[in-house]
């Protein structure tokens, strides 16, 4: 379940506009291995620091959970 306290919060951290409209555990599942794809494969560290900060952002949505 989405905290709606931390959603509000956290909008603008998400890049895509990943949370505009309620999406569903499957949506969010494929949008969590594009990103964890991205970061394997980025060779620029900055990239890498950015994809990090989406996972951790998208876990603190999702679960409330601080990675």
């Amino acid at each position: 379940m989405i905290n709606s306290n931390i959603l509000k919060q956290s909008i603008f951290l998400l890049p895509n506009n990943l949370l505009c409209k309620m999406k569903t555990e499957l949506e969010i599942a494929e949008y969590r291995k594009v990103i964890e794809e991205r970061l394997v494969k980025t060779e620029s560290m900055d990239a890498m620091k950015y994809y990090q900060g989406v996972l951790r952002s998208l876990e603190w949505v999702v679960k409330g959970l601080d990675v």
